[in-house]
């Protein structure tokens, strides 16, 4: 097992946690009873959304995984805060640093577009 190739493989996909976390907190914030369940399984998120749950970041109850035998055929997000103790901690310490910084700034540019 070459440790270094597995670290690398590590921060890439850490990397994808900070805008997976970011989505399910705008859908928190935006869902109405009428939009809810909102379908994720489509989403190229929605693999790192189930290790964020298994890493502990998500509470679980708030998604529905849908399993055909041992597929996942579906995931939804049924409304209720999406996150845990450390998940909170994680998008603070994310948000301050300087690509934590830039990603909002450029949100921020995308939506007055």
């Amino acid at each position: 097992m070459d440790y270094k190739k597995e670290l690398k493989k590590l921060r890439k996909r850490r990397r994808a946690y900070y805008p997976a976390v970011t989505r399910l907190m705008d859908l928190y914030r935006a869902s109405g009873s009428s939009a809810l369940p909102v379908e994720l399984i489509h989403d190229r998120d929605a693999l790192t959304v189930l290790e964020l749950i298994d890493v502990g970041y998500l509470d679980g109850d708030v998604l529905v995984v849908k399993r055909r035998f041992d597929d996942i055929v579906g995931l939804l997000y049924i409304g209720g805060y999406p996150l845990t103790e450390s998940g909170e901690e994680f998008l603070r310490r994310e948000g301050r640093t300087l690509a934590g910084r830039i990603r909002t700034l450029l949100g921020r540019f995308r939506k007055r577009r």
